[in-house]
């Protein structure tokens, strides 16, 4: 027994390992492509991107109405032993975010452009509702490949293609400097090839030997999954909150600026964030199986790695923080305290554990989008109050606060709803 648990718990970390350098070099892609912005596009345009991005990205996750995580779930809880075809689960989630995804896109674009004039980047609407409707079919599709185990093809998908791609375009067409359209036409591009690349890969490859489907109807399938829309489009708001208030106040390459020290903050996260790829699904089997023990054990190898990697980072920023945000710019240097700031929030992160995933996985969703939403509040309520004053340090100072909050609560609820430890 020993030596099978061994086993499972190597095979565990060498899957991380994998999913953690796919996240690493892609991290590594995005500072190229944010470099290739700044030095050649300049900060202001890599500013405005910034927020064509949050709008995007906001709208696109959160238009799968939560099957995207229902996916995982429910998937997750049966595979391998089922041989059921789930593509009518996924046909229904690929319909549900096409029809949200161009409502509600251009719903809030028409009235950002009507309430608040100049909040966002001067672009064609046809642009937002395809960077919305297209990061949405890849949320969908990266869920999707991560329910049958395919972890590294959903990383590779979601978090190395894209950029890549993107910054290959910029650099054989030599973009011009002078405006966002083609930046932004250059990143649909990328996002258009990896959703295309999806859709073939499932129609040659996924369940060509299943007999059966699933059959739950739409208004069942969104009961079921409006938990986890509430909890992802409540996630994603606290992650992009400051940037939203902060765009209200500065100048646009000031949020290019505070979105790098962000970037660089994500590294003390990073080896956390990559094992609860491949946890979610072991966590959905593990909770189905009521098998707490061996959730737990998991839990605590993957802590002993990120945590220590965690620290290294930090203590990485703070002695040479300021010569690596120097590499983008002198301007980029001043965002140190900044990284520094948001560093220690997601140090704590790491320090509560995949609390996020594990009540997801556990039927402690609704929990879960109550502690979520009191983040958000908390969240915005001190950036509303600091960042006028101090522009991007109150926005850093206003997130850190709102994510510790809501780690050490979710730890606190974990425990004594599931009686386990999910942090340190």
């Amino acid at each position: 027994m020993p030596s099978k648990i061994l086993s499972s718990v190597f095979t565990m970390l060498r899957a991380g390992g994998q999913v953690l350098i796919i996240r690493l070099l892609a991290l590594l892609l995005q500072f190229g492509f944010i470099w290739y912005i700044t030095n050649y596009l300049g900060d202001n345009i890599y500013g405005e991107f910034v927020i064509f991005l949050m709008i995007t990205h906001i709208i696109g996750t959160s238009a799968n109405l939560g099957l995207g995580t229902y996916i995982v779930k429910h998937i997750g809880a049966h595979y391998p032993n089922t041989q059921q075809s789930y593509s009518r689960l996924l046909g229904t989630s690929l319909a549900c975010t096409s029809i949200v995804s161009i409502g509600v896109t251009t719903l809030v674009v028409s009235l950002l452009h009507t309430l608040i004039p100049g909040y966002l980047p001067t672009l064609p609407l046809w642009t937002y509702l395809l960077g919305s409707l297209a990061y949405g079919f890849m949320v969908i599709f990266v869920e999707y490949f991560r329910a049958f185990r395919w972890i590294t093809l959903s990383s590779v998908l979601s978090y190395l293609v894209a950029p890549s791609i993107a910054l290959v375009i910029l650099w054989l067409f030599k973009v011009p400097g002078d405006s966002l359209y083609p930046l932004v036409l250059a990143w649909l591009t990328a996002i258009g090839l990896i959703v295309a690349f999806a859709f073939t890969w499932r129609l040659i490859v996924q369940d060509r030997d299943s007999q059966s489907n699933t059959r739950e109807s739409v208004a069942s399938l969104l009961g079921y999954s409006l938990p986890f829309f509430l909890a992802t489009m409540l996630v994603f708001c606290n992650e992009w909150i400051d940037k939203m208030i902060l765009n209200a106040y500065v100048a646009p390459e000031v949020i290019g600026h505070y979105h790098v020290a962000f970037k660089f903050a994500s590294f003390v996260s990073l080896p956390l964030m990559a094992f609860n790829t491949l946890l979610a699904p072991k966590i959905a089997a593990s909770f189905e199986s009521k098998d707490r023990s061996k959730l737990r054990k998991d839990i605590v190898y993957i802590l002993t790695w990120s945590l220590g990697l965690a620290l290294f980072v930090l203590v990485t920023y703070l002695l040479f923080g300021r010569w690596i945000l120097d590499i983008f710019g002198e301007s980029f240097s001043s965002m140190y305290t900044i990284l520094i700031i948001l560093s220690i929030g997601q140090l704590v992160n790491v320090i509560a554990g995949p609390v996020g995933v594990v009540m997801k996985m556990t039927n402690l969703q609704h929990i879960y989008v109550k502690v979520m939403l009191a983040s958000v509040l908390i969240n915005a309520l001190l950036n509303l109050v600091l960042i006028p004053t101090l522009g991007a340090l109150g926005a850093a100072i206003g997130s850190s606060i709102g994510l510790i909050t809501v780690n050490l609560l979710s730890w606190y609820i974990c425990k004594r709803n599931l009686n386990i430890s999910v942090g340190l």
